[in-house]
């Protein structure tokens, strides 16, 4: 059953967000080259608008000029991508914020 923070993060979502192309990607990572072994699906989500960071979070290493931050309630994983307004976007940071009964929202850093 679903708890107060988890309806209020649905409905400014639904109420004040935006779509966005998310892309996964299903195969193993190879850091040598930075490719995927195998393919990805796609699908449409429901973001908060993107926000910038103040510049007294930019600390050159964790967050860098020009990276934005958004939320949504579907679970992402580092190196997804999130393509918003024809910009591809990808997940370098993800944290949780939880409710009574469990997951209220995720928020992602995003670089590009």
């Amino acid at each position: 059953m679903a708890d107060k923070y988890y309806n209020l993060a649905t409905k400014m979502l639904l109420k004040h967000g935006m779509s966005a192309t998310w892309k996964h990607y299903t195969g193993a990572f190879s850091p040598s080259d930075g490719s995927f072994a195998s393919g990805s699906t796609t699908s449409d989500i429901i973001i908060s608008p993107p926000l910038g960071y103040a510049i007294k979070y930019i600390d050159g290493e964790m967050v860098q000029a020009g990276d934005t931050y958004c939320f949504t309630q579907t679970q992402l994983t580092l190196s997804d991508t999130l393509t918003i307004f024809g910009t591809v976007w990808r997940v370098i940071y993800g944290d949780v914020y939880y409710s009574k009964n469990g997951v209220a929202c995720y928020e992602y850093r995003l670089r590009k």
